[in-house]
């Protein structure tokens, strides 16, 4: 009689567990997604403001320092005397996530994430024509074994 008490017990303690486990998987993106076939159409002292924004759309963020002169009245204050002043700085950044996570309560517990980042970078010279770009790509690492 109390070895199927036990059994009954394991049994009740088990079941609950296996009921309640399961896998939960979601995605999500923050951005744009980068138009990378452009990137080499973007030529120093050449491409334009305007050429950047119909190649990649509005940038996620800029910078404008001119913009700050007139809160701050002062450039200097800014950057410092003797500083080049690029007028304006483009950020373009699309980030990718997928996650899983699988569950048994009390038992066991998984989580696996991947998640992969892009970043373009273009600053443009005070005449409007791109001083300078960067583009970056974050690749997931590879899990251990691969």
């Amino acid at each position: 009689m109390r070895a199927i008490a036990k059994k009954l017990w394991v049994l009740g303690g088990v079941l609950p567990a296996l009921a309640l486990s399961g896998c939960i998987s979601f995605s999500g993106h923050f951005g744009t997604k980068i138009r990378v076939e452009n990137i080499p159409r973007i030529e120093k002292g050449v491409t334009t403001r305007a050429q950047v924004m119909s190649w990649f759309g509005p940038p996620s963020a800029f910078f404008n320092p001119t913009f700050l002169d007139v809160i701050f009245e002062s450039e200097e204050e800014i950057i410092g005397p003797g500083a080049a002043v690029l007028n304006d700085v483009y950020t373009y950044r699309y980030i990718e996530n997928k996650t899983k996570i699988f569950f048994v309560p009390i038992f066991v517990a998984f989580l696996d994430t991947v998640a992969v980042a892009e970043t373009l970078t273009i600053f443009f010279d005070e005449n409007g024509k791109v001083e300078y770009h960067a583009y970056r790509q974050d690749e997931p690492r590879p899990k251990r074994g691969d």
